[in-house]
């Protein structure tokens, strides 16, 4: 939704529409004003920024677009290598300096202010990104395929979650009272207390138990206004839970 109540709307092959609820309307923006690199109708992730405009994502690169009319302001590319034109975008974050952040299947990108190329965030040990949270506190938090690490503003890693092991965690969410709620593929989901030096609760399906997750597979986790949390899932649909009944 960007600052006039439009809802843009990426799609799998039919490129960016833009909906008004004042009027009904759906709008397709055109591809000779193709809102990403060379055009791509696969739209893979949105952001909207107050600042600057909206952030649209496909497998060529990211864009920012001017939402009065759809014309685009920026074009970046992730690169030329054959990795690059695979890659896959699961979602944008801008954190509080301006910096705008792609956790994609090819890594960590970051667009610091001010510069004109995305650059790769410590590949050696972010081969894939699956989610990204900007904290409370402005942090950003990555999930990967082995756990949860806080990257600062040079770019460097803490990994904060597990503490040993490793667990792949493909959401994210935190809650008013600062925990992660991190979706753990297959096992449902971990709630973790970093200000209690990481104390971990899982929530799992239970069969038969009334109010349990019902579903181990987790896809999306959201934090709404009023604090609760919206959790998404592979084949039992969305669920709401008060985190602060947990």
């Amino acid at each position: 939704e960007d600052a006039n109540h439009n809802i843009w709307i990426g799609t799998n092959g039919f490129g960016l529409i833009r909906h008004s609820p004042s009027t009904g309307v759906f709008e397709r923006m055109p591809h000779n004003r193709a809102v990403v690199p060379a055009g791509s109708a696969h739209i893979q992730a949105l952001l909207f920024d107050v600042r600057q405009g909206l952030w649209v994502a496909s497998e060529t690169g990211i864009a920012l677009i001017d939402t009065a009319d759809g014309h685009p302001l920026r074009s970046l590319s992730f690169g030329g290598d054959d990795d690059a034109s695979r890659t896959r975008v699961r979602q944008l974050r801008v954190t509080a300096d301006g910096t705008l952040w792609a956790a994609t299947s090819t890594g960590l990108w970051r667009l610091a202010p001010q510069t004109d190329a995305l650059q790769r965030v410590d590949a050696n040990r972010i081969a894939s990104a699956y989610a990204l949270l900007v904290e409370h506190d402005g942090e950003l938090a990555v999930a990967t395929a082995d756990g949860v690490y806080r990257i600062n503003a040079t770019g460097a890693d803490e990994r904060i979650w597990p503490l040993d092991g490793d667990q792949m965690v493909n959401a994210m969410a935190q809650d008013n009272h600062g925990r992660l709620w991190l979706a753990i593929p297959h096992q449902g989901l971990a709630l973790v207390d970093l200000a209690s030096g990481g104390a971990t609760q899982w929530l799992k399906p239970i069969s038969g138990m009334a109010g349990s997750l019902p579903d181990a597979i987790v896809t999306q986790l959201e934090i709404d206004q009023s604090g609760l949390l919206w959790i998404g899932t592979i084949e039992r649909g969305l669920v709401k839970v008060d985190p602060n009944g947990t």
